[in-house]
């Protein structure tokens, strides 16, 4: 099962009315080395949404680069179980564009542990999609929700005319 995120781009940082969210990566056994996975965003996805460093904006500690170029983050046997917070920010590009997705894949870029498999069996195809919403269209983005008729009294009119549902 893929996971669903859900941004919206929004035009002043300081100001800010959109939504970004954040992804929790880490991995599932401890890799007997050091593994460094790659964060891939296709062409359409990478002009959707960009991916930062919550926890290390200035990349002072390394672990998690968040360079356009190429997202990476090493892991070792020291933290490979320790969560890295990713954050998912919609690109605020002025232009109206329909809700899309956007897709983050997850690949091994490098081991010093040639046994060591990822994405795995257990972890999926390591394919994650975000849903983003665009702030320059007009318009309203709904969930389902349930609803049930609600009985109203309404006892200053006619009897004929109380109890509307």
């Amino acid at each position: 099962e893929i996971a669903q995120n859900l941004v919206v781009d929004a035009a002043d940082p300081n100001d800010y009315t959109g939504y970004d969210d954040e992804i929790l990566v880490q991995l599932a056994k401890d890799p007997l080395g050091t593994v460094v996975v790659k964060l891939v965003l296709d062409e359409d996805s990478d002009q959707q949404i960009r991916l930062f460093d919550i926890v290390d904006p200035l990349d002072l500690d390394s672990q998690f680069i968040d360079d356009p170029a190429v997202y990476t983050i090493t892991f070792d046997s020291t933290n490979w179980d320790v969560p890295v917070r990713v954050g998912i920010q919609a690109w605020d590009d002025s232009r109206r564009e329909d809700p899309a997705t956007a897709v983050v894949l997850f690949e091994q870029l490098s081991t010093t542990n040639p046994d060591y498999v990822f994405p795995n069996l257990r972890s999926g195809p390591g394919l994650l999609d975000v849903e983003v919403i665009d702030d320059e269209t007009a318009g309203a983005a709904a969930e389902a929700a349930a609803w049930s008729p609600t009985t109203v009294d309404t006892p200053n009119l006619p009897t004929s005319r109380r109890n509307a549902h």
